[in-house]
């Protein structure tokens, strides 16, 4: 049986890795939470560039009384910039 004085003198060296092993979990976690966020964030700006597109279409459509090419340059430009983003996620 061990004594009080003797209970803990080999583990000194385990809290250690312990600890290294928690920050670096920790600093991973983190990173991940701010990639997550940047990539909603860009994910929020594109589908407001495809709303914004989509209503300038449906306006130039209505202006050119009816011309669909006239319409057709903003939504195609909406939708590359979706797809470009959609092959990165």
């Amino acid at each position: 049986m061990r004594s009080l004085k003797t209970l803990g003198q080999g583990e000194r060296g385990a809290t250690m890795i312990m600890v290294a092993v928690s920050i670096v979990a920790i600093f991973a976690f983190a990173v991940l939470a701010i990639d997550m966020s940047l990539i909603q964030l860009a994910k929020n700006q594109l589908q407001n560039a495809a709303d914004a597109a989509a209503l300038a279409a449906a306006i130039e459509f209505g202006v050119s009384n009816g011309d669909q090419a006239a319409a057709r340059l903003p939504v195609s430009t909406a939708t590359m910039a979706l797809a470009w983003f959609r092959s990165w996620v």
